[in-house]
């Protein structure tokens, strides 16, 4: 199988790019510019280095893909969520590059989509609840879903939109809450936390990845596509969790942070479409997923500062 994949240096797009070569796939990976350097040239048969308004130039550059990845996204964290200028945007250039591809022959694209597609949910969110996004961030991804099936069902061709729900790992932000929580509990340090009464879903990032190719390989149908764990609880199980397995006597100091004007956010996805789709489940831990990330930063140095 023949795979194009933007966003490649990302958090998830490395794991992509690593999976897919195991499986024997041919991977084009397209970075920034000056982004060559951080690709794994033994995963890879081909980089492109290219800014987004130039992604137009994707099907001529890359033509007859099995299947097209765009991850490529600006403004993912904070404040840039709410910029509706920049993810607009994000929704021009990605659907510059949807039409460039399926234009030359691509057969299936795969967006990345995110749990901010919904709004604010409470109960249990599955692909058949309504969108109701409340920031351009979550506009923009949905709207971009949206234009491709539009387009893309004229030409016969499949797109897939991968919801992200929480996903952690090594080489994250740094300032997540697992990132800082396992630094913090790591150097038995207090962990300034909200309530967290509210539900949560952590989804390791290799897990995530392994999601995407398998909406990659499978003829499942088109249409969004939860990727989360199934295992939804509150975040201050997941919290104790943590310092439980990273044998921690971190002061846990629930309350000390706020939440927002917006109150607690709960998230608690289903993810029954895609392991019955693809078959599809994760496999690690969240227990396994954080002795991982402590074990990256231990080798980074981070916890010998």
């Amino acid at each position: 199988m023949k795979l194009l994949i933007t966003g490649a240096t990302s958090f998830i797009g490395r794991r992509i790019v690593n999976y897919a070569a195991q499986e024997g796939w041919s991977v084009i990976a397209v970075t920034r510019m000056n982004g060559k350097s951080r690709i794994n040239n033994d995963n890879v048969c081909r980089v492109l280095e290219l800014d987004m308004k130039d992604y137009f130039r994707l099907g001529k550059l890359a033509p007859n893909v099995d299947c097209f990845v765009h991850l490529a996204w600006d403004g993912t964290r904070g404040q840039d969520r709410f910029e509706k200028e920049k993810q607009e945007n994000n929704c021009v250039c990605g659907m510059s590059a949807i039409k460039s591809v399926v234009d030359s022959g691509c057969k299936t694209i795969i967006t990345a989509g995110s749990q901010a597609e919904y709004g604010l949910v409470t109960e249990e969110i599955t692909e058949n609840t309504p969108c109701n996004p409340n920031t351009a961030y979550g506009y923009y991804k949905l709207k971009l879903f949206e234009d491709a099936l539009t387009l893309c069902r004229q030409s016969g061709v499949a797109v897939k939109d991968s919801r992200f729900f929480s996903l952690y790992g090594p080489g994250d932000y740094e300032k997540t809450a697992v990132m800082q929580c396992v630094r913090n509990m790591c150097l038995n340090e207090p962990c300034e936390l909200t309530a967290c009464t509210q539900m949560w879903n952590y989804l390791y990032v290799d897990d995530a990845a392994r999601a995407v190719l398998s909406l990659c390989a499978s003829d499942c149908q088109e249409g969004a596509y939860n990727i989360a764990s199934g295992d939804s609880r509150t975040l201050r199980q997941y919290i104790e969790e943590m310092k439980r397995v990273l044998n921690s006597s971190s002061e846990l100091r629930y309350g000390a942070v706020p939440y927002t004007k917006a109150g607690p956010v709960s998230i608690c996805p289903s993810i029954r479409k895609i392991v019955e789709a693809t078959g599809w489940r994760p496999v690690i831990t969240f227990s396994e997923g954080v002795k991982l990330v402590a074990r990256s930063l231990e080798v980074n140095g981070s916890l010998n500062e």
